[in-house]
């Protein structure tokens, strides 16, 4: 990640990034060109995916079935159209904060908890703020939240007002320029806290 993260720190990095996947885009990976490709290898394709060993090492539910080629069927046509989904996606996830890893959190006396996470950054350096919740059912239930703060300019957090106990943690980072569109959570979303 730290690689990643020092590459597209640069701003010249990311303007050549977004340049080439509309490159590729408008001249290469459009779905009408991924369709035609697939369309010349799928009798090929699924001669060899309907019958054992193949059939039967396909990921997916039915595996070893017929139901399996099936499976592969509509994952083979939902992969024809996904050049421009992943294309929208990338535009549109293009100014959230790039993810970030949360930390084991660390115990201080007395009673005193310290959460913390890898920073994350914005790719047009926008200010990046943090805000944390603590809650003790894994869906994060409102009724079940014991902690929030917000607006954290530091990768951390640290809180005295834990009871002992069993509790769910996650961090999401929010980007300056649209805090309520432009935000990431962290890698693994969430993570479990026993507080002594």
């Amino acid at each position: 990640m730290a690689l990643h993260r020092r590459f597209l720190s640069e701003p010249a990095n990311v303007a050549e990034l977004s340049a080439r996947v509309a490159h590729l885009a408008a001249t290469t990976i459009r779905d009408a060109e991924t369709a035609r490709m697939m369309t010349r290898t799928y009798d090929i394709v699924r001669s060899f995916i309907s019958v054992p060993p193949d059939i039967n090492h396909l990921p997916c539910d039915g595996q070893g079935t017929p139901d399996a080629v099936l499976l592969w069927e509509a994952e083979y046509t939902r992969t024809a159209g996904i050049a421009s989904q992943a294309l929208g996606e990338y535009y549109d996830t293009i100014d959230r904060p790039m993810p970030f890893v949360l930390a084991a959190p660390t115990f201080l006396s007395p009673g005193g908890v310290q959460f913390s996470w890898s920073p994350s950054f914005h790719l047009h350096g926008q200010p990046i703020s943090y805000d944390i919740e603590v809650n003790d059912t894994e869906a994060f239930d409102p009724a079940g939240t014991l902690l929030t703060a917000t607006g954290l300019t530091e990768p951390r957090f640290t809180t005295a007002a834990l009871p002992s106990g069993h509790f769910f943690w996650r961090v999401v980072a929010r980007a300056a320029t649209d805090p309520s569109v432009d935000w990431q959570r962290a890698f693994g979303d969430h993570l479990f806290v026993v507080v002594p």
